[in-house]
């Protein structure tokens, strides 16, 4: 599975921890941007070690404990309106050179 297209009416709980934790073949991530999520869960995305492109809805608010652990990002820009990164969010992404961090965070724990 090389994409994922998240549609507006499938809602993640608490309980989604490292749902798609180990996809290596993952690239993309789209959200809906009328998606209502809020918090990306913790190991949402981790050893998803292939992936560079997600899209965002405009919901986010946090970034859950390494959601986005070993990724392939070289960029990774944080959205508008995430005022929290949570522990080890963004760890291990070997091939990242660059981070965009809006001044909506308020809070990161490394």
């Amino acid at each position: 599975m090389a994409s994922i297209s998240i549609p507006g009416n499938v809602h993640f709980t608490s309980n989604a921890v490292s749902v798609f934790a180990n996809c290596y073949a993952l690239e993309t991530v789209s959200f809906d941007e009328n998606h209502e999520i809020e918090t990306i869960p913790s190991n949402m995305f981790y050893n998803c070690s292939k992936l560079k492109s997600i899209t965002f809805p405009k919901s986010l608010t946090t970034l859950g404990q390494y959601s986005f652990f070993n990724t392939g990002f070289e960029t990774f820009t944080v959205p508008d309106g995430v005022t929290r990164l949570e522990q080890g969010c963004l760890s291990y992404m070997t091939s990242l050179t660059t981070v965009n961090i809006p001044s909506s965070v308020t809070y990161a724990y490394y």
